[in-house]
């Protein structure tokens, strides 16, 4: 089919061109005599430079029907042979064939004085043609369309010139050089047709020269100028022989076509229609036939008998030489050895074997080299026997085929059929699988690959071991697993129980060994799991805190621990600030010294993982912190009179959680022991912030004197509880009642236990018999009272009166006395 002229159209939109239709075609025999080429020259005047482009092209060839060639070679540009129509209607005894242009690769040169070679090809047999020659477009039957084949056959070409100005298009014009073509020799001398110079004038003239010489200076109207019987597919005998069917070729010049061909096998007469000289016809073979050729007949009548060719034309069938058992093909391991054997019988003569090797494809045979790799079993002559070929080792001979050769001198040689060798393998490691290291959790892919440098199918199987080797197992699937047969593994949600595991590619073709890649190995992090998570804690402030908490780890890689906490319940995260007395932050024991009062209410977790995989976090642990309590208000020191009421106070400032539990303490020995305060009728708030100590007795006096003799009484308040017992700094209360002493003996013994640190006054009093009023004895104000004349005062009752500065006076018990021996005066109490 013609191609599409896009590169002109292209060019023909934004350019001015000067169009020409000025290259011929033409199709030559080549000088060997064996092949055709087609070539392009411009016509007379027209001089392309070197800047052309060819964009596209088509070249029709008709031939004598179902002419095949072969060996087609593109020369300048790249061409191919891309459409066959045989036998259509509009001209039914002749090929069109066409080849089509793909691209100028390599560029086609044009000069004006040598014509440009295209591309060559051979004919399939070995005969000549009736006639080529190239379609006359719109001329030729099937060239008008649309014709039966619904094709597009024809001649174009289409070349672009950028170096002429303006720049110029060349296109087809017509065909020359019409008997180019003839590869016949008319006149015997050994020289084709296509380049004799009949004439004389010192080249060969088309239509001149080989008119002159086939038509005028022939014997004859109708010449036989060759006849051949040949194997159609190539062999060298047929009939009863697998080689191939038997065919007749009959090349005839002069007369007038189609021809009557009538031969003869020996004993039968035949005759075939409508041939065309050239043409090959299939012919009945039978063992011990001798063909020959009768006559030709022209369509004008003119006729050319066998003696024409001074004589008979023989045509013969060999004698009957064939193959009973052919070789077959053959699949073996690499380096293994492999046997052909074949068996013939010859019906006359005596034959031996040989073998032959094709490493092409059957394109090209050559004899086996017996000796170090090959040997046969059979090297003698016989009629009727086998023969085998011994193949000792088959490195290197991977679909190579063999073929027994049978050869006598009675017998013409035959062919076995060929058989193939397919030897597999050996297969090599093209790439080996990668150690990996990932996550639990994740997708696993091992990738290696074989070369197999023979034949056959790899076989692919993974395999595993968990013991460093010492056991493979298969590759045994799971879910999610995948590829266990083919050169990709892929796993997926691998297990941290993989971890450690090794992996290698088993591989083999047919039934030949196994060939193994390294092994790799599988690390698996992880996964994490938390065993323990941390306890919420309650301390109090300056307390030291350890949170705690542990994970196992199910695979490979060290864990790497980071503590965390935040301070808005978990929408903030910071890895835990050292600071002094902190410890422990990247281990998975955190350790926080003197922790204060504004850590309550943070929360804490512990971060994990191994190498670069994802975080495991435990959960949350919330640190309270009780305290610290700072005392705002101390208890003041109160001085009272006994009998009166006390109310002591004070306060604490919570810095922390927890409520305070407050307790008052007393001492009475200056703080060496302290009691919690006992309640006592009268007294209430021993557990609150205010103390209150109704009739406070003398006994509770706590002032301290001189000579240290007194009672101490100290009270402060303490807060239990949760809270941190820190005890509070300050004076320690003291109680302003005082514990006084009397005299407890008669009035001689009338003194305070102690004068120094408070200062009394005294008033003595006496009341008479009978009466219960009390009267000032005066000038007695002092400690000691001494009456110098008791006459008349029997039975009277003295007391003394004692007082303070700011005491009021206390009144001793009465000493009431009938003799007066009571009445005494001493310079020192008793």
């Amino acid at each position: 089919m013609k191609t599409l002229r896009l590169l002109l159209l292209l060019f023909c939109s934004f350019c001015a061109f000067s169009l020409f239709a000025q290259l011929d075609f033409k199709i030559q025999l080549m000088p060997d005599g064996t092949k055709w080429g087609i070539y392009t020259s411009p016509q007379t005047g027209t001089v392309p430079t070197a800047n052309t482009i060819t964009g596209s092209g088509q070249i029709t060839m008709v031939a004598p029907l179902n002419f095949t060639i072969v060996d087609f070679n593109s020369v300048s540009g790249f061409w191919a042979s891309n459409a066959v129509i045989n036998g259509p209607t509009e001209n039914p005894t002749k090929s069109y064939i066409s080849f089509g242009l793909m691209n100028d690769v390599p560029k086609i040169p044009y000069s004006s004085t040598v014509p440009t070679l295209l591309f060559t090809f051979r004919k399939a047999s070995n005969y000549c043609p009736d006639e080529l020659y190239l379609i006359e477009n719109g001329v030729d039957p099937f060239d008008q369309l649309p014709n039966s084949a619904n094709s597009n056959p024809g001649n174009e070409i289409t070349v672009l010139d950028f170096g002429t100005t303006p720049p110029s298009i060349y296109e087809y014009g017509e065909n020359i050089a019409p008997f180019g073509w003839d590869c016949h020799d008319c006149d015997g001398d050994g020289i084709a047709n296509a380049y004799e110079d009949t004439n004389g004038d010192g080249e060969w003239t088309p239509g001149v020269d080989v008119s002159d010489l086939c038509n005028g200076g022939g014997s004859g109207c109708v010449e036989i100028t060759g006849a051949e019987l040949y194997c159609e597919n190539g062999g060298t005998t047929c009939g009863n022989n697998p080689s191939g069917p038997l065919s007749l070729v009959i090349e005839i010049t002069g007369g007038e076509a189609p021809f009557t061909v009538k031969y003869t096998d020996g004993s039968t007469d035949f005759t075939l229609q409508n041939y065309q000289s050239g043409s090959p016809f299939p012919v009945a073979a039978t063992n011990g036939a001798s063909y020959s050729l009768l006559e030709v007949i022209g369509n004008d009548g003119c006729t050319a008998e066998a003696t024409d060719l001074s004589g008979e034309v023989p045509v013969t069938l060999p004698s009957a030489l064939q193959f009973v058992t052919q070789p077959t093909a053959t699949t073996v391991c690499n380096g293994t050895g492999s046997v052909f054997s074949a068996c013939a019988t010859a019906s006359n003569g005596t034959y031996s074997f040989s073998w032959q090797y094709s490493a092409d494809q059957g394109a090209t045979w050559q004899p086996v080299p017996l000796g170090i790799v090959f040997n046969q079993t059979n090297t003698g002559t016989m009629a009727n026997g086998c023969d085998e070929l011994i193949i000792g080792a088959t490195i290197g001979l991977q679909s190579y085929r063999f073929r027994a050769v049978a050869s006598g001198d009675n017998v013409p040689t035959t062919y076995s059929q060929a058989a193939t060798l397919t030897v597999q393998g050996p297969l090599s490691v093209a790439s080996q699988p990668q150690n990996i290291k990932v996550c639990s959790g994740e997708t696993v892919v091992f990738n290696a690959d074989f070369l197999n440098n023979g034949g056959g199918d790899i076989e692919y199987t993974w395999q595993l071991s968990h013991n460093n080797g010492a056991t493979w197992w298969d590759g045994m699937p799971a879910q999610g697993t995948s590829g266990i047969n083919s050169n990709e593994l892929t796993i997926q949600d691998i297990s941290g129980q993989a971890n450690g595991d090794i992996y290698r590619l088993r591989a083999r073709v047919g039934d030949c060994g196994f060939v193994y890649t390294q092994t790799a190995l599988l690390t698996v992090e992880g996964p994490l799991e938390v065993v323990t998570q941390p306890a919420n804690i309650k301390v109090c402030a300056g307390e030291t805190v350890v949170f705690n908490a542990a994970f196992d780890n199910f695979g490979a890689g060290n864990i790497e621990y980071t503590w965390e906490l935040s301070h808005n319940n978990g929408a903030t995260w910071w890895d835990a600030m050292p600071a002094q007395g902190t410890s422990g932050i990247n281990s998975n024991e955190l350790t926080i010294q003197n922790i204060p009062g504004n850590a309550n209410g943070d929360i804490y977790r512990l971060r994990a993982r191994v190498g670069d995989w994802d975080f495991v976090y435990t959960q949350s642990a919330l640190l309270t912190v009780e305290g610290p309590l700072e005392v705002v208000t101390h208890p003041a020191n109160i001085k009272v009179c006994a009998g009166e009421t006390v109310v002591f106070n004070a306060a604490f400032d919570n810095f922390g959680s927890g409520n305070i539990e407050y307790t008052w303490e007393l001492s009475h020995n200056n703080g060496a022991t302290w009691w919690d305060a006992m309640p006592a009728a009268g007294t209430s708030g021993i557990h609150s912030t205010e103390l209150t100590i109704q009739n406070i007795p003398g006994n509770a006096n706590g002032d301290f004197t001189a000579c240290g003799q007194g009672l101490a009484t100290v009270f402060r308040l303490h807060p239990n509880g949760v809270a941190h017992r820190r005890r509070p700094r300050g004076n320690s209360p003291s109680s302003a009642q005082w514990r006084f002493a009397g005299a407890r003996r008669p009035a001689s013994r009338c003194r305070p236990t102690c004068l120094a640190a408070v200062t009394f006054s005294y008033q003595w009093q006496e009341r008479p018999t009978g009466s219960t009023t009390w009267s000032n004895v005066q000038g007695a104000t002092v400690p000691i009272f001494c009456l110098a004349n008791t006459e008349g005062r029997n039975g009277y009752c003295y007391r003394a009166l004692v007082r303070t500065e700011s005491c009021p006076a206390v009144h001793r018990r009465a000493l009431p006395r009938g003799r007066e021996t009571w009445l005494f005066c001493a310079a020192t109490p008793k």
